[in-house]
């Protein structure tokens, strides 16, 4: 679903870079599409992990903590990689520090996960994927 997801987002921006025949730019998107994929990926496992289990929640003594420890590992490689591509690709830096703030907002939603309602927990899942178009202003402004 997230690979879908993504690539139902992505396609229509590298059709329009391919024609305008900025292939080199294209492979610039590739980290923050990859990123993307897997947050949406992480955001349909979270939801069915908290819904699946009866105490909303992936984390316990008795059980490993699998959301929280995915969601901050997709957070730690998606800024470890901005600060990587941050000095010849700002704004593709930039979408990989947004991509990496949705996975700690997942992380967060883990920790809280036995506070909130199913549907509250789904809806703020969701609401993690949009925080990309937190930064779209400041990635897209003329430099």
């Amino acid at each position: 679903m997230g690979i879908l997801f993504t690539a139902g987002c992505a396609l229509p921006v590298w059709s329009r870079m391919l024609a305008a025949g900025h292939t080199v730019a294209l492979w610039r998107l590739a980290g923050p599409v990859v990123l993307f994929a897997l947050l949406a990926w992480l955001n349909c496992y979270s939801i069915e992990c908290w819904e699946s289990r009866p105490e909303h929640s992936c984390t316990g003594p008795h059980r490993p903590p699998q959301v929280l420890a995915q969601a901050t590992l997709l957070a730690v490689a998606g800024l470890l990689l901005a600060v990587l591509v941050a000095p010849a690709q700002p704004r593709s830096a930039a979408l990989l520090v947004s991509g990496a703030a949705g996975a700690l907002l997942l992380a967060l939603l883990d920790c809280f996960s036995q506070r909130l309602s199913p549907v509250a927990l789904r809806a703020a899942a969701d609401l993690a994927l949009l925080t990309p178009v937190l930064l779209a202003s400041l990635v897209w402004l003329p430099q």
